[in-house]
């Protein structure tokens, strides 16, 4: 009697391998996808805090913003962010292709830390949506 595995039972064990991979490569990728737009609200609610933090104890004597761009978000100095001071600037890196509606710049008052607008931001791609948001008395979330 010979001992081992036959054909056949090599191919269902390769075949049900295969699934079990396709089926968990598919499910990380929802997820991770899903994560995305929920961590990009996250680094954009801390960098909104940063830069309000900063003007409310008047760091460099100057209003502080951010910007955020489709792959990162731009702690600057200065009134606006076309016209700010480079060499300040803190960039928090959010992931890639993700749609942004809403402010996608804020600038706080030196002392009063209050924004010079308010609303909603909103982060999202085909799995999910995830919001920030800015009063105009300055309370930030999500």
């Amino acid at each position: 009697m010979k001992k081992g595995f036959s054909l056949i039972e090599m191919i269902v064990v390769i075949g049900i391998i295969s699934i079990v991979g396709s089926i968990s490569l598919v499910t990380y990728n929802t997820l991770r996808y899903v994560g995305d737009a929920r961590h990009a609200a996250y680094v954009f609610v801390d960098a909104l805090k940063e830069a309000q933090n900063k003007a409310k104890i008047m760091e460099y004597d100057t209003a502080w913003g951010v910007k955020v761009n489709t792959a990162d978000a731009v702690v600057f100095s200065g009134a606006s962010y076309s016209g700010r001071e480079t060499s300040r600037d803190k960039v928090y890196i959010i992931p890639k292709d993700l749609i942004i509606s809403g402010p996608t710049e804020i600038v706080f008052a030196k002392f009063t830390g209050l924004p010079n607008t308010s609303g909603t931001t909103t982060f999202s791609n085909a799995f999910s949506t995830s919001t920030a948001y800015v009063w105009s008395s300055g309370v930030i979330g999500y």
